[in-house]
């Protein structure tokens, strides 16, 4: 997986109280000067993230739930799939930031994430892109190995932006 994120500063936050009552820690990141990569995968689309299967304690003590993530001053590589590895082109943004949203939402039997997002950058070819969409989970007959699958809503804004980084997506 070619997804990469390096970050100067990533500030956690959460409220104690409410984690104390509810045993449910949610928890929202700052990221600060951050440099990434994301590929955009043929099946998976652009949030093809794996994470590592952990087997929970016995007993929990506290649910912990990503919900937010900020990101500002920060630079990311974005490398929208094509049919062809000579027809990829990646689209450096700068000053990227912007917010994604983390819920988690049932599909049939399983707990899934929706994922909200709207962040912004400027291409190093000038003018600036902005992105806005979801990213929803919905339950697929067709593949018992894969009972989730993803859709992507994106809506991508630019102005003044060379039209060739647009068309990627």
């Amino acid at each position: 997986d070619p997804t990469a994120v390096s970050a100067e500063s990533v500030e956690v936050r959460f409220n104690l109280l409410s984690a104390l009552l509810t045993r449910r820690l949610s928890l929202d990141l700052a990221v600060q000067g951050a440099a990434g990569f994301l590929a955009q995968d043929e099946e998976k689309g652009w949030l093809a993230i794996e994470t590592p299967e952990r087997t929970p304690p016995e007993r929990e003590l506290f649910k912990v739930e990503l919900d937010e993530v900020t990101v500002r001053d920060s630079q990311l590589t974005l490398l929208p799939y094509a049919d062809s590895p000579d027809r990829r082109y990646p689209l450096l943004l700068e000053d990227f930031a912007g917010q994604l949203d983390i819920d988690s939402v049932d599909v049939g039997d399983e707990t899934a994430q929706r994922f909200n997002f709207e962040m912004s950058g400027s291409p190093t070819d000038g003018g600036a892109i902005l992105f806005r969409g979801e990213v929803q989970p919905v339950a697929s007959a067709d593949d018992p190995d894969r009972p989730i699958r993803r859709v992507t809503n994106l809506e991508v804004q630019a102005d003044q932006a060379w039209l060739p980084d647009i068309a990627a997506f």
